[in-house]
């Protein structure tokens, strides 16, 4: 579910400009997540939507993603982008520059120069967290 405070459509194109970006993902066993921004783009034939700027998003098992972009492939049903991304619950961290993950944070896998906290075991390299 995207919701945006103002959305702009320009004849010709078929990407659509959101503002204050709100988008609510649900999974069939009732979990959910939702990623906030202040710009984005959604395109009207794929469903794509690529975010940017104080990019947030938030799970129900309480894991939160901070990035500055984000693109939301919806035929792979998949997050990615290629910049720094911190993700983090409680005292477990991991950082990384690109990303792939579903949008519940349930998969993540980062690019390049990863680093990460779980429990008492530090982790420098690339690869999943």
């Amino acid at each position: 579910v995207l919701d945006s405070e103002r959305m702009q459509k320009f004849e010709g194109r078929d990407q659509i400009e959101l503002f204050e970006i709100e988008m609510t993902f649900h999974r069939e066993d009732g979990g959910w997540s939702v990623l906030t921004a202040h710009r984005g783009q959604a395109n009207e034939k794929t469903r794509a939507v690529y975010v940017w700027d104080t990019v947030v998003l938030k799970t129900d098992k309480g894991w939160t993603l901070e990035t500055e972009e984000l693109y939301h492939d919806n035929a792979r049903e998949r997050i990615h982008n290629d910049v720094f991304n911190r993700v983090y619950r409680g005292d477990d961290w991991g950082t990384g520059y690109g990303l792939e993950a579903t949008p519940d944070l349930e998969y993540i896998e980062f690019k390049r120069e990863t680093e990460s906290e779980v429990g008492d075991e530090s982790r420098t390299g690339e690869g999943e967290f």
